[in-house]
């Protein structure tokens, strides 16, 4: 029995429930369908296959028309779900700290990208502030290790034989 499209399945029969994508006419199970409240049986009309191909060219177009106005999407698409920051908070952290990184000082424009970077607690997940490139590495590598980086510093001063 079918109902707009979807293919309905007998109480006493275990196939799943079915529907047609309007977009590849293709009839697949109800888990091949993303979740949609004003559609039919709270499901998009087309399947998450047909779905994800749309969005890639859809990007692919309008990363070709701006790639500026891509590129700022993209970063403050990252800023939101990576560290849960709005631009403007990032501009606030940045005024704060004069417009530099808060290790060595430089301003972004010197930084890779022309921006800095924020530097997080890989641990409690908090915000600890905006580094350049160069200096959010070095953190990174030493794994936020105090004790490598101490002992780094006792290395440059020759301390360490």
């Amino acid at each position: 029995m079918t109902l707009n499209g979807c293919l309905l399945k007998d109480l006493n029969n275990s196939t799943p429930l079915t529907k047609l994508c309007t977009k590849c006419g293709e009839s697949k199970s109800l888990d091949h369908f993303s979740r949609n409240k004003s559609g039919l049986h709270g499901l998009k009309s087309y399947c998450k296959s047909c779905h994800n191909s749309s969005q890639r060219e859809l990007a692919r177009k309008r990363k070709l028309e701006d790639p500026v106005s891509w590129r700022n999407f993209r970063w403050e698409k990252h800023l939101k779900s990576a560290y849960g920051l709005t631009p403007q908070d990032y501009k606030d952290m940045l005024s704060k700290q004069k417009g530099v990184c808060l290790i060595c000082g430089k301003a972004p424009e010197e930084s890779r990208d022309g921006k800095l970077f924020v530097d997080h607690c890989h641990t409690s997940l908090e915000n600890r502030g905006l580094l350049c490139y160069h200096c959010n590495t070095l953190l990174g590598l030493a794994k936020d290790n105090k004790s490598i980086l101490e002992r780094a510093i006792l290395y440059l001063q020759g301390d360490l034989k």
